[in-house]
């Protein structure tokens, strides 16, 4: 596997390794890895964000607050 490769050489992340419809494989990726999965930056729609951050398909989480109207939005 190539997330675990690139744990090898000391990468930190991988941003969005999946197609961002892809959750349960996302999840999948960083139950089988020690590299962080980041992703959600080109998220626009709220309720894909919540269901995101429900569901804790990412370690780290990183939308756009631009692309969703802001982080006061959300809450």
């Amino acid at each position: 596997m190539a997330a675990r490769a690139l744990a090898r050489l000391g990468i930190y992340w991988l941003a969005e390794p999946l197609p961002r419809s892809d959750r349960k494989g996302m999840k999948e990726l960083k139950q089988a890895t020690s590299l962080r999965i980041a992703g959600g930056e080109i998220t626009r729609e709220l309720y894909a964000i919540r269901d995101l951050l429900e569901e804790r398909v990412f370690d780290v989480f990183h939308p756009d607050t631009a692309l969703y109207g802001g982080s006061t939005s959300v809450w």
